[in-house]
């Protein structure tokens, strides 16, 4: 009988050994190869939740750790691609800030020195400063240079700093523009320029007075400065899917290709002389760009068959 009972308990022993690896020892193993990819950072599996037991409570465990861990690592990815991005952003403003100052710098440097040069020449009677009158009239003309220079650069200031937070009114475009050309029909009939006027009765904007006030005249007075005698200058305003389109072209006059990407830069001119009597302080256009930007639009240039025009839509 005993090698009968022997086989018998070998038999039973074999079937239980299997059933308790089957039940026990493999899921446990299971669990152990899961935790290992859960410690890589590895969430694609998913555990049997069927058995009711202790090892079927920590599977289900294991499931809802795994989902809250992917997807916390899906937010950290997220937000840390964000940062990165924000980073970037924030060098390239503060590239931007330090080109923009050293241009300033360059800029104000050669006026102030011929500031200088020419009191200096007539505190001292050298030769042709002694005609004071004269060389004071040219210091007064780059005084005046400087100060329209320095209020630019305030506004541009406000602009970086207040953002959004510049006070807002109920504007009426078209009366901005009509108010522009009252002020400046004096050079206007002094070139002899026709104006072509197609705009509406009304077309108003919530904005800032100020700033409105400057993104027309800068573009409207760009166009009368750069005409030439009795040159034609039309300016449009009119709505399209409830928002306010504007233009303004002038005739006789064309933009080279290559300068266009650049005009809206500070401190950039086309006319490379750099001479006041030919153009302004290359930042009118930047600060138009820099409004309209606050106000979620951009402005456009293109040549055209009569001339160059620039367009927004706000």
């Amino acid at each position: 009988m005993f090698p009968l009972l022997a086989f018998i308990v070998f038999c039973v022993s074999l079937v239980t050994g299997w059933i308790f690896s089957h039940l026990i020892t493999k899921p446990v193993l299971k669990i152990s190869r899961i935790s290992k990819e859960m410690s890589e950072l590895q969430f694609e599996w998913q555990l049997d939740e069927q058995r009711t037991d202790e090892l079927g409570i920590l599977a289900k465990s294991l499931n809802y750790l795994s989902q809250k861990l992917n997807v916390t690592l899906n937010d950290l990815q997220a937000a840390n691609r964000k940062l990165e991005l924000d980073i970037e952003h924030e060098k390239a403003l503060e590239q931007a800030r330090t080109n923009f100052f050293s241009a300033v710098s360059h800029e104000l440097k050669t006026p102030i020195t011929i500031i200088k040069g020419q009191l200096e020449g007539m505190l001292l009677g050298i030769g042709p400063y002694k005609d004071h009158e004269r060389y004071l009239t040219r210091s007064l003309e780059i005084t005046n240079t400087l100060e329209t220079m320095v209020q630019d650069i305030l506004t541009i200031s406000r602009l970086e700093t207040a953002g959004a937070d510049f006070k807002k009114d109920h504007l009426d475009c078209v009366q901005i523009i009509k108010a522009y050309l009252n002020e400046t029909a004096d050079l206007i009939a002094e070139k002899d320029l026709q104006i072509h006027l197609d705009i509406l009765p009304s077309a108003f904007i919530n904005g800032n007075k100020m700033l409105v006030e400057k993104v027309f005249s800068n573009l409207i007075g760009n166009a009368i400065k750069y005409s030439p005698q009795r040159a034609d200058i039309w300016i449009s305003v009119l709505m399209k899917h409830e928002q306010i389109v504007f233009s303004v072209e002038n005739a006789g006059v064309h933009i080279p290709e290559n300068s266009i990407p650049r005009l809206f830069d500070a401190f950039y001119r086309v006319e490379q002389s750099r001479s006041r009597k030919t153009g302004g302080s290359g930042l009118g256009l930047y600060i138009v760009q820099e409004i309209l930007h606050q106000y979620g639009s951009e402005c456009t240039v293109c040549n055209t068959q009569a001339g160059v025009k620039f367009s927004f839509i706000i």
